[in-house]
């Protein structure tokens, strides 16, 4: 068990795997962690990779949640309707895009296909878009390379098909 001020880690008591929570800086919150059938060696490698992103990771997973607000933003036109709180300007998107994103879940992800002694760091992040009942964003990182960026569609980091989905954000 791995318990600090930035992740705490457990075993799982409803399915085969870990639980917990993760800090983040970047929304300066604990966030739920989950890690199905997963031990806590590999679960921690992964809450740390989140823990320790360098700025420009962060910032690049900003801009491209920013860009996909806006395309959502776009699509829903004028059937939108914001509460008076929503300030969203689409011409500095990315400064004020987190006020409107709340953490829901951190995923430690592994491949079925490799063992877990051969797997780098990787995990999902789950955010609500706050605005928009039921609108939820994923960011997917792999060993440091942002994968997926965008409508939530449980993306994996071990599957090919993350990088070209059509809702996929991320330009790395």
């Amino acid at each position: 068990m791995m318990n600090n001020k930035l992740i705490n880690v457990t075993e799982s008591r409803r399915f085969n795997g870990m639980e917990g929570d993760v800090f983040s800086y970047i929304f300066n919150k604990k966030i739920k962690l989950e890690a199905k059938g997963l031990e806590d060696s590999y679960t921690k490698a992964c809450a740390a990779h989140f823990v320790s992103l360098p700025d420009d990771t962060v910032n690049k997973l900003v801009k491209y949640t920013a860009e996909y607000v806006l395309a959502l933003l776009d699509y829903y036109g004028d059937d939108f309707y914001a509460d008076e709180d929503f300030d969203f300007d689409e011409t500095v998107p990315c400064g004020r895009v987190l006020n409107y994103l709340e953490p829901t879940l951190f995923s430690a992800m592994s491949s079925n296909f490799m063992p877990v002694e051969e797997l780098t760091p990787a995990f999902r992040l789950t955010l609500s878009f706050t605005p928009i009942a039921d609108e939820d964003i994923e960011w997917v990182v792999r060993n440091g390379e942002i994968l997926y960026v965008g409508e939530a569609v449980k993306a994996s980091p071990w599957d090919p098909k993350t990088y070209e989905d059509s809702s996929n954000f991320a330009e790395d």
